[in-house]
């Protein structure tokens, strides 16, 4: 019997897990044609409009082709902060709080699924199930687990690392 792709989990979690990684390599396969760059260029503010658009979307109606759109739309939005460097947008992933972010991904993506658990029994338990509030219950318990993480785990294995690493490298 054939799959047909809105019935079988796992033929949609394939084409997601795939999609956006070949979406951007096509992109950057293409981007060093300058006409396709200088378009790249142009699009930003439209791209990360319906990034956004999407996105919202996506936390009120979790639907797979959503998830596939954001995919899309935040590749075009990172190639056309290369396609043109003198545009407002590629300032923002300087933002103070997106660097701090940024920093903590690795520990973040260790724990994002305990934090998704404990937020969906937490909010279920006192207001009911909700995607709306365990999703923002999920991003603020992973981003504070994921500080906690950093500091107390992958920091300091990090200077161990590099001691090792230096002791290694004189020997």
């Amino acid at each position: 019997m054939p799959h047909v792709i809105a019935g079988d989990p796992n033929v949609i979690e394939g084409v997601r897990g795939y999609f956006g990684p070949t979406f951007e390599s096509l992109l950057a396969m293409f981007a060093r044609f300058d006409r396709f760059s200088r378009w790249l260029g142009q699009i930003g503010g439209v791209s990360a409009g319906l990034l956004g658009l999407f996105y919202l979307a996506s936390i009120f109606w979790p639907m797979w082709f959503l998830t596939l759109g954001v995919s899309a739309l935040g590749a075009l939005l990172i190639g056309s902060m290369w396609g043109n460097p003198d545009q407002t947008l590629r300032r923002v992933p300087s933002w103070r709080p997106l660097v701090e972010a940024g920093k903590l991904t690795y520990a973040i993506y260790l724990i994002h699924v305990l934090c998704i658990h404990a937020a969906s029994g937490f909010v279920t338990r006192f207001a009911g199930p909700s995607f709306l509030w365990t999703f923002v219950a999920s991003y603020a318990l992973a981003l504070v687990v994921g500080a906690v993480v950093a500091a107390a785990v992958e920091q300091p294995l990090i200077r161990v690392g590099r001691k090792v690493a230096s002791r290694l490298a004189r020997a």
